[in-house]
């Protein structure tokens, strides 16, 4: 619409269903849709943070309880999202007369929805009919650098009803000068200022998870503090979680955000206090008056607290450790107590890398975050993302996809994987700070030998076998070598054993044996005297019998 510079008046919001029905309360005339897809769901967003899985049958409700005396809820819808020919229906059969969807089949690249949605709106601001540009879309996905298979691309592309007539322009407005058109005043929509929120690191991803927890404590706690070890990106999470808040005051509890930023160096005895800096800001925007010259620390509290009275703000202090041993540690714990006791709808998030743990917030609590490494993958993709030696998305999709392979990450398991392990920890172990470093120090031979590391983590465990095996076969040969000593010992043993028993069985058999000749010599004398004195008593009985006759 830039280009085209038409008198065009666009309004975004955040897709939930309440804006959803408020955008058709308001009687808009054309919508955009653009998200998540399922084949019987639309992804739209539950205010905070979360998705909100909204069916075919809930979104055909919504629109028919909307209607009235029949008429259809817009002139145009576009469904940017996958899987989405179903939902698109639902807009067909509720009287939407063009529509503009993806196959019910498909999912649909957002490169390639991007190139259509482009050249489609492009060629609608200028005039041409919704056939003729949604033709020039499809042509511009098939030309398309950054689309991978654009021939597929370009046909996951439906315009509903395929029996419509849409050779009908549905935008007829004259040229501007300028678009979009400022207000009169020149100031944005919005009822605060934006320009102070510092802007996320070009780059910033895989902080999604602890951007949805860190939302969700800063919703419904008032003193948050994000704790982390420097370079782990304190300061661009709470950067990115300030531009999400500030896309959606709509549906989000905030109508401003204040972010003061820290000074690199400790601060200087009254003139880089974080309370200073944040009254320093408020007379820049109108906001609070200001003060004389040397005012006193209480008076520029005083019409701080007075101020935030009346607002749904959230304040943004980052790195506070830099007051650590300070008297402006003091005051800054004095001055949070104030907040949290005068103000209902004041929220505070600070980044440090510890508890704060003051006494003067124990009305509230103090909610910790703590704020660890990347994983294995986001790790990758944030190297890819800043390497020089890659050169598109393609590239750097290849690498992910090179890498992932390599150890298993498409299971998410590869956290206890060597080869993982050894790619997270040259690219900075998780640390965003030391991943950026390395990503653009790194040498065209250093890039190499990163999608090589399998093949050498294959040669060390190649290399450890090796030596396991060695080792195992010198503890084999030793265990033979004792085996064989003991056998022999054994051996001797039983040897020198059997000698011993033959000495003394022989001994024993030569006792036996003069035992025995003993013993015969023995008996042989007493028969000897036994046959002597039988002879004698033989004798004796003789003479007795010879007498007796006489």
């Amino acid at each position: 619409f830039s280009e085209a510079s038409r008198n065009i008046d666009l309004s975004y919001d955040n897709a939930t269903t309440d804006r959803l029905q408020a955008v058709m309360t308001r009687g808009c005339k054309y919508l955009h849709f653009s998200g998540h897809g399922h084949p019987y769901c639309l992804t739209f967003e539950d205010g905070s943070g979360g998705i909100h899985w909204f069916s075919v049958d809930q979104l055909k409700a919504l629109i028919s309880g909307g209607l009235e005396d029949g008429k259809p809820p817009f002139e145009f819808v576009f469904v940017s999202a996958c899987h989405s020919a179903l939902a698109g229906q639902t807009f067909v059969d509720s009287g939407v007369p063009h529509v503009v969807c993806c196959q019910q089949e498909s999912q649909l690249m957002d490169s390639a929805a991007l190139s259509f949605t482009r050249a489609f709106y492009l060629a609608l601001a200028f005039g041409k009919t919704l056939r003729d540009s949604f033709e020039i879309g499809k042509h511009a996905v098939a030309s398309c650098a950054t689309v991978l298979k654009p021939e597929e691309e370009m046909e996951k592309f439906m315009l509903l009803p395929q029996d419509g007539n849409h050779d009908v322009p549905i935008f007829d407005a004259e040229e501007v000068r300028e678009w979009p058109r400022r207000k009169k005043n020149g100031a944005a929509n919005s009822s605060c200022s934006n320009d102070s929120l510092p802007t996320p690191p070009h780059g910033f991803l895989g902080r999604e998870s602890d951007m949805y927890h860190t939302l969700n404590l800063v919703l419904n706690r008032r003193f948050v503090n994000i704790v982390g070890l420097t370079g782990m990106g304190r300061f661009s999470l709470a950067a990115a979680l300030c531009e999400y808040i500030d896309d959606r005051k709509s549906t989000l509890l905030f109508d401003c955000i204040y972010f003061v930023k820290s000074t690199l160096k400790r601060p200087v005895v009254g003139k880089a206090s974080p309370i200073i800096s944040l009254h320093d800001e408020l007379v820049s925007l109108g906001k609070v008056e200001a003060l004389y010259e040397g005012a006193d620390l209480d008076e520029i509290i005083k019409g701080i607290l007075f101020f935030f009275k009346q607002t749904k703000s959230l304040l943004v202090f980052d790195k506070i450790e830099s007051l650590d041993g300070t008297s402006e540690a003091q005051d800054f714990h004095f001055f949070l107590g104030q907040i949290f006791e005068q103000t209902k709808d004041v929220h505070v998030l600070v980044t440090s890398n510890q508890s704060i743990g003051s006494p003067s917030l124990v009305s509230v609590g103090e909610s910790v975050y703590n704020l660890g490494p990347l994983n294995f993958r986001n790790t990758v993709k944030l190297f890819a993302f800043h390497c020089p030696h890659l050169h598109s998305s393609r590239e750097r999709k290849e690498l992910l996809d090179e890498l992932s392979s390599h150890t298993g990450m498409n299971n998410r398991l590869a956290e206890d994987n060597k080869i993982a392990e050894k790619i997270k920890s040259t690219l900075g172990g998780g640390i965003p700070a030391k991943t950026f470093a390395v990503a653009y120090e790194i040498t065209a031979e250093g890039f190499q030998d990163l999608k090589c590391v399998e093949e050498d983590q294959a040669v060390e465990e190649c290399q450890e076998l090796t030596s396991a095996g060695e080792g195992e076969e010198n503890a084999k040969d030793e265990t033979n070598a004792e085996e064989s000593q003991e056998l022999t010992s054994n051996g001797e043993g039983r040897e020198n054993d059997k000698d011993e028993t033959t000495v003394e069985d022989n001994q024993e058999l030569a006792s036996n044996e003069k035992g025995q000749e003993n013993g015969v010599d023995e008996t042989t004398a007493e028969k000897s005297e036994e046959l002597t004195t039988a002879r004698g008593d033989q004798k004796d009985f003789t003479i007795e019998r010879v007498v007796d006759v006489d």
